[in-house]
């Protein structure tokens, strides 16, 4: 398995956060890699702001960029890449699953306006998926959804990072 490291410089910002994790997610999708090297971690595109880094004021505290990059570290262990398509032309879309360990992670990257997504060909043995969202107000915010025959139907906020867990 490939070992992708990613360069970019640039200063932070919404745009460039979203392009960053819907980069990881399409490169995830085609290479399985068995890690992402951070190389970028100066301070003007930290994971942390707050407490003097590159002229920022207040507490040290966790920036979109780290809760994206956490959400994606969901990933199981072990998981394998399992073929999977959006048609969604703004979505992109990767899944991993440890199959012995009953153990799924669906990452999603919505490019453009709110919609719902319907997944098909989960598991039987799953019967709840985790969802966790990152965007500019919410933070790996955690909700659950039900599968019923295999199918999970989900909402992919706007211009948003989604991911959908099994329970271990």
């Amino acid at each position: 398995m490939p070992l992708l490291m990613v360069m970019p410089r640039y200063s932070m910002s919404r745009r460039l956060l979203l392009y960053e994790i819907n980069l990881y997610t399409r490169i995830c999708a085609i290479c399985q890699p068995l890690s992402i090297l951070q190389w970028q971690l100066t301070s003007d595109y930290s994971l942390l702001w707050g407490d003097g880094i590159y002229g920022s004021k207040g507490p040290l505290r966790p920036t979109q960029r780290f809760w994206n990059i956490k959400q994606l570290a969901s990933t199981p262990a072990d998981a394998l890449a399992i073929p999977v398509s959006s048609s969604k032309k703004n979505v992109n879309c990767a899944a991993f699953g440890n199959m012995v360990r009953g153990e799924y992670a669906v990452h999603m990257v919505n490019n453009g306006a709110d919609c719902e997504a319907v997944i098909s060909g989960i598991p039987a043995e799953v019967k709840e998926l985790k969802v966790y969202v990152t965007n500019t107000k919410d933070c790996m915010k955690e909700t659950a959804v039900k599968v019923e025959n295999g199918l999970v139907r989900v909402h992919l906020p706007a211009i948003s990072f989604i991911t959908l867990l099994s329970d271990k």
